[in-house]
C-alpha cells in the first residue's frame, strides 16, 4: 500500500515538472515576443514622431513665412496704418490666407481684431520682439481676447520697406485644428500627440485636456514617477531624442520625445498601449492557443491519474480493510496468534495480550519460543510432548502435503494464572519439496469449555441417577397400585359374588352394593391421581380463571373430612387469621383438588388421639389492590425424615416407614398439588 502510494506521487511528480517545464518554455518563448512587439513599437513611435515633428516644422516654417508676406504687403501700402487697422481688410486677408484669424496690434499694443474689443498686450513677448523687427511663433495660454490657448504667429508691420514698424500682425489657428494636424492613430488607436514648449508647457495636443499643462512640473509632482518620467525631463533638458515604455491600464505603451527642427519646441508622440497589446496578441495567439490545450490535457491527464488512482485506492483499501477484519476477526477467535518461519528458525507475535504477570518477547528465535512454552505447559510429561510436537523434523512428520494442521490441547501456567488452552498450527507456506516452512500458531484458552464439559459430565452423571431413581420409583409405584388397585378390586369381585349368592336377602344384596360403590370410587381415585400428573407432565392443564370464595372453600373441607376425622377419633379443626378479602381470584376446581390431598395425606397418616388442622392467613401485600394468602396444614401424624424431606414432591415418592407400608396411595398426591 505504501509503495503504491510512493509510486503514484512519483508518477504526479513527474507529470507536474514536465508540465512546469513546458509552460515555463512557453511562458518564455511567449515573453521573448512580447519584448521583442514592445521594441517594435518604440521603433514604430521613433519614426512616426520623426515625420510628425519633419510635418509640423514645415507647417510652421511655411505658415510663418505666410504671415510675414502678409506683413510686408501690407508695409508695401501707402496708408498702413488705416490699412491694417480696418475689419474689412483684416477680414478679406482672413479668407485669402490658410490662418483661421488675423489680428493686428499697433505700436501702443492695442490688439485690434474684427468683432472684438481692442485688448492691451503690450506686456506680452511677442509684441517686444516684433517692435523690434522680429518675427517668430509664440504660445499664448488663455489670450486675453478670446480667452483660448493659441500658437501665434507673428511678423512686424513696417511703414515702407524699410522704415519704422508701426505694428504687428498676428495670425493663429484654432484649437481643434491644430489638434486635427497633430492627430494620428496606430491600427486603429488613436496616439497621443503634444507640441510642448523647451519648459514643459503644452501649446497644442490632440487631447484639449493636456493644453496649458506643464509636463516636466507633473513628473516631478509625482512621488512615484518611473524611469520614463526621468527619461522625460532628460529629453527637455537635452533636447535629444528619448524613447521609452510605460506601463497603462491596457498594456504597454511607447513614447518618444524628439526636438522639432528649427522650432525648438519638443515633440511628445505615443504609441497607443492598447495597440501593443493587440500585436503582442495577436503575435502570441497560437501560443496562448497552445497554452490551453497543453493546460486542458494536463487537466484531464491528472483528473485521470487520481480518478484511476482513487479507484485503485478504494480497491487496495478495500482489500487491506478486508485482511484487517479478517485478521481482527482472527484474534477475536484466538487468544494468540504467531507466526513461526522453521527456515529462518524466528518467530513473531502478530497478536495477543502482554501482561505484567506474563511478560514474553514479541520475536525471537523459533528455539527460545519452544523453551517458553515448556517453561508455561503443567507437568513434566506435558512438557516433555510440547517440546516433541514443536520439532520441525515432527512437524514435517504430522504435516505431509494434504494434511496444513495439528491441533492440541494443554494447561498452561502464565504468572499463576493455570489455564486450558487449546493450541492449532496450521501450515501456511511449503518449498518447492512440500515441506511446511512457514506456520500459524493460534492460541485460545478453554477454560471454560472444559469447566463447561465437567459440568455437562456432571449433569448427565446426575441425569442417569435421577432417571435411575426414577425407573425405580415408577417400578415401587407400578409394584404399590397393582396392590392398591388389587385391593379395591378384589373388594368389588367378593362383594359381587356374595350379592349374587344372597338374591333373596336384600339388606345383604344393598351391603355389598355399599361396599362395591365404596371400592369403585376409592379405585377411581388412584386412576385420576395417575391421569392428573400425566397431564400436568405433559403441559395439557389448563387453569380456568374466576371468583373464588376462600371462606366457603375451607368449609367446604371441614364438611368432608370432619365425619372421617371423627370416625378415625382425629380432631380436625378450621382456622382463620386476618381474613379480611375471602374473595379472590382462581382456579376454585385445582384449589379445591390441592387442599383435598394435602388434608387426605394428612389425616391418611394420622392416627386416632393425633390433630389436623387447616389455617388460612391473609397478609397485607407491597403491591396495591392485593393480598398475600398463606394455607397451612398441620397434623400429628408419623412425620418424614429430613433427608426424605427434597423428595416430597417428587413423583412416585414415598418414605420406606414400617409405620406407613399399610397405608394405601400412588405417592402423586403431593406431586400434583
Amino acid at each position: 500500500m505504501e509503495d503504491e502510494g510512493k509510486k503514484y506521487w512519483l508518477s504526479i511528480a513527474a507529470f507536474v515538472l514536465v508540465f512546469i517545464a513546458v509552460v515555463v518554455t512557453l511562458s518564455t518563448f511567449m515573453q521573448q515576443t512580447s519584448n521583442r512587439i514592445v521594441s517594435q513599437a518604440n521603433q514604430y513611435i521613433s519614426d512616426a514622431a520623426a515625420q510628425s515633428c519633419v510635418l509640423v516644422s514645415t507647417l510652421m516654417e511655411n505658415t510663418q513665412k505666410d504671415i510675414e508676406t502678409i506683413a510686408a504687403l501690407a508695409s508695401e501700402s501707402t496708408d498702413v496704418t488705416d490699412i491694417v487697422t480696418s475689419e474689412e481688410w483684416l477680414l478679406s486677408v482672413e479668407e485669402t490666407s490658410p490662418f483661421d484669424t488675423i489680428d493686428f496690434v499697433d505700436v501702443d499694443g492695442m490688439q485690434h481684431s474684427p468683432q472684438h474689443d481692442p485688448v492691451n498686450v503690450s506686456d506680452r513677448p511677442y509684441f517686444e520682439r516684433a517692435m523690434a523687427g522680429e518675427s517668430g511663433i509664440e504660445a499664448v495660454f488663455n489670450t486675453r481676447m478670446t480667452h483660448e490657448n493659441l500658437v501665434y504667429f507673428f511678423a512686424p508691420v513696417r511703414e515702407g520697406a524699410d522704415g519704422p514698424v508701426v505694428g504687428l500682425l498676428l495670425a493663429h489657428y484654432s484649437e481643434n485644428r491644430l489638434a486635427d494636424l497633430l492627430s494620428g492613430d496606430f491600427f486603429g488607436y488613436e496616439s497621443q500627440v503634444m507640441l510642448c514648449l523647451p519648459t514643459g508647457e503644452v501649446a497644442a495636443a490632440t487631447n484639449a485636456s493636456y493644453v496649458g499643462r506643464n509636463l516636466i512640473q507633473e513628473a516631478q509632482a509625482d512621488p512615484s514617477a518611473t524611469s520614463g518620467a526621468r527619461d522625460l525631463e532628460r529629453a527637455f533638458a537635452n533636447h535629444e531624442t528619448v524613447t521609452y515604455s510605460y506601463k497603462a491600464e491596457r498594456g504597454t505603451g511607447s513614447v518618444c520625445i524628439r526636438e522639432v527642427p528649427g522650432l525648438g519646441w519638443m515633440m511628445l508622440e505615443t504609441f497607443p498601449a492598447a495597440a501593443t497589446e493587440q500585436m503582442i496578441n495577436e503575435a502570441n495567439e497560437g501560443g496562448w492557443n497552445a497554452l490551453f490545450v497543453i493546460v486542458v490535457v494536463f487537466v484531464l491527464v491528472i483528473a485521470g491519474i487520481i480518478f484511476y488512482n482513487n479507484r485503485r485506492h478504494r480497491s487496495l483499501t478495500r482489500s487491506m480493510r478486508d485482511r484487517e477484519d479478517v485478521q481482527r476477526g482472527v484474534a477475536k477467535l484466538t487468544e494468540r496468534l504467531v507466526l513461526m518461519d522453521l527456515d529462518a528458525n524466528r518467530f513473531r507475535y502478530m497478536s495477543g495480550p502482554v501482561t505484567p504477570s506474563d511478560p514474553y518477547e514479541l520475536e525471537g528465535s523459533y528455539t527460545a519460543m519452544i523453551e517458553r512454552l515448556q517453561g508455561l505447559v503443567v507437568g513434566d510429561e506435558a512438557k516433555a510432548e510440547v517440546a516433541k510436537l514443536y520439532d520441525k523434523h515432527t512437524i514435517i512428520d504430522l504435516m505431509p502435503p494434504g494434511s496444513d494442521e495439528i491441533r492440541f490441547e494443554y494447561q498452561m501456567d502464565r504468572g499463576g494464572d493455570v489455564k486450558w488452552e487449546d493450541i492449532n498450527l496450521i501450515c501456511v507456506q511449503r518449498d518447492a519439496a512440500g515441506m511446511p516452512t512457514r506456520l500459524l500458531c493460534t492460541t485460545q484458552d478453554v477454560t471454560a469449555l472444559k469447566q463447561r464439559e465437567k459440568q455437562l459430565q456432571r449433569a448427565m452423571e446426575d441425569s442417569y441417577r435421577a432417571a435411575v431413581a426414577a425407573n425405580n420409583a415408577k417400578s415401587d409405584f407400578l409394584s404399590r397400585m397393582s396392590h392398591d388397585i388389587r385391593t379395591p378390586m378384589n373388594a368389588i369381585i367378593g362383594m359381587t359374588e356374595l350379592a349374587r349368592m344372597n338374591e333373596g336377602h336384600p339388606e345383604k344384596v344393598d351391603d355389598c352394593l355399599a361396599k362395591i360403590t365404596l371400592s369403585s370410587n376409592h379405585l377411581l381415585a388412584l386412576i385420576n391421581e395417575a391421569l392428573d400428573l400425566s397431564m400436568i407432565e405433559n403441559g395439557r392443564l389448563v387453569l380456568t380463571v374466576g371468583e373464588v370464595d376462600l371462606r366457603a372453600l375451607a368449609l367446604e373441607m371441614e364438611t368432608m373430612f370432619s365425619q372421617r376425622c371423627e370416625e378415625s377419633g382425629i380432631a380436625f379443626a378450621i382456622e382463620f387469621e386476618g381474613l379480611a378479602h375471602p374473595l379472590v381470584e382462581g382456579d376454585g376446581l385445582r384449589l379445591q383438588q390441592v387442599f383435598m390431598n394435602m388434608l387426605g395425606n394428612a389425616v391418611k397418616f394420622t392416627p386416632a388421639g393425633g390433630s389436623v388442622s387447616l389455617r388460612v392467613v391473609e397478609d397485607a401485600s407491597r403491591v396495591e389492590g392485593t393480598s398475600d394468602y398463606e394455607f397451612i396444614f398441620a397434623d400429628t401424624g408419623c412425620g418424614m425424615a429430613p433427608e426424605f424431606l427434597a423428595h416430597v414432591f417428587e413423583p412416585f415418592a414415598r418414605e420406606h416407614d414400617s409405620r406407613t407400608e399399610s397405608v394405601e396411595g400412588t405417592g402423586l398426591g403431593l406431586s400434583i398439588a
